[in-house]
């Protein structure tokens, strides 16, 4: 779970329940790709020891593609995988490239702040390129001089190899945020919760480097040459295509931002956006192609007059209602403009038919079958049928 947590709020102060002291309001946003069972237990356990937050959470289902940092917002993460750590080290530093605020607890106004503050446990080291790994450009350093420096390490720390890959990775991660301007330190949990247990913490405090430091590497130097050139971590895992997100998370920690990730939190609207992102899988559509005009006589046939959208409605909701398979819909509309036929200047009209389960069905329940959808559609055509006969192009 990879949760931001806000640091700063322009909407004031707020007491306290629990502790009787006014602070600034706190705003709770969680990212994760699927919300596991455990998101409802923290978020219970967080708003009963901070109550204040009950307003204020929000748990959204969501790639961290969609998410848009501010440097008003502290970034963590515990145990973020591998190059997730990575990730979000460069989320944090663009931060700076997408806004800037000004922040000072006394009300005087501050220095200009870029750049988003971050705590983060990292976990499962890598420094092989095929999973993924990159050193930031921020760190002036390549993979293969890593590597060289993780093995360099190993022969130092015979007895403990498995900590050479962590330590050095982590190194690297720190200088790059130094390099950035930030005020870094690290500190370690007790073991008694995790045996991956080193936090950084990164708080941004002055601009980028900019000049060019050139060293020779070396197994205790960390600090390499930057070569400006910018590396996407999504450019860099997948070419140079950016995955399409339907939402945006705002950080930044004001009442629009906050406001709009409350409106995309939650299962449910998850689930919706994940039946919008593939319509077909959730919701099959079936087409009828109907005569509208009979081409002996010009005119609409009286027996053809009935079948409007909303007569063809009818007939499906009650072939719906009677279908085996509960809590089955059916949208009947328009689909295209009317076909003439050449040859006889008869004219024919598609319906199209789209099965779904009613909004807010359990995502697991969620999916028509398209064998179901064929048989209700069998059910329509006969009832079709037998009310104004066979009609069908």
């Amino acid at each position: 779970t990879h949760s931001v947590n806000s640091s700063y709020n322009a909407s004031g102060t707020t007491n306290n329940p629990r502790t009787g002291v006014q602070s600034r309001p706190r705003t709770v946003v969680c990212v994760d790709r699927r919300m596991p069972p455990s998101a409802d237990v923290i978020a219970s356990a967080m708003i009963d020891r901070f109550p204040e937050l009950e307003d204020r959470w929000s748990y959204i289902q969501s790639d961290l593609s969609a998410v848009v940092p501010h440097p008003s917002c502290v970034m963590t993460s515990v145990h973020a995988c591998g190059t997730l750590t990575d990730y979000l080290i460069e989320m944090a530093i663009g931060a700076a490239s997408c806004s800037t605020i000004e922040i000072a607890d006394d009300g005087r106004g501050g220095d200009e702040v870029v750049g988003a503050p971050l705590a983060i446990v990292p976990c499962c080291h890598t420094v092989k390129e095929r999973n993924g790994y990159r050193p930031h450009h921020l760190s002036g350093m390549g993979v293969e001089e890593v590597a060289a420096l993780v093995e360099d390490r190993k022969k130092k720390q015979e007895n403990s190899k498995h900590e050479a890959v962590a330590d050095v990775v982590d190194e690297v991660r720190c200088q790059t945020l130094r390099n950035a301007g930030y005020d870094v330190e690290e500190v370690m949990l007790p073991k008694a919760f995790t045996g991956r247990n080193r936090v950084l913490l990164g708080e941004p405090n002055a601009p980028a480097t900019s000049s060019t430091a050139e060293t020779t590497p070396g197994a205790d130097n960390l600090v390499r040459r930057t070569n400006g050139k910018s590396h996407d971590f999504f450019q860099r895992q997948r070419g140079e295509m950016t995955p399409a997100t339907l939402i945006r998370i705002p950080l930044a920690d004001d009442h629009e931002s906050i406001a709009h990730c409350q409106e995309v939190s939650g299962r449910e609207r998850a689930a919706k956006r994940f039946i919008e992102q593939i319509p077909r899988h959730f919701s099959p559509s079936l087409v009828m192609s109907i005569w509208v005009m009979d081409a002996s006589t010009s005119k609409i046939p009286t027996s053809h007059e009935a079948l409007s959208v909303k007569t063809l409605q009818a007939i499906a909701d009650q072939c719906c209602g009677e279908f085996e398979v509960k809590e089955i819909q059916c949208n009947v509309g328009v689909f295209g403009d009317v076909n003439v036929q050449l040859t006889t200047g008869r004219r024919s009209q598609l319906y199209r038919f789209t099965y779904k389960t009613p909004e807010g069905t359990d995502l697991v329940l969620a999916n028509v079958s398209r064998v179901n959808a064929k048989r209700i559609d069998g059910m329509i055509r006969e009832r079709i049928v037998a009310a104004f006969g066979y009609v069908f192009r």
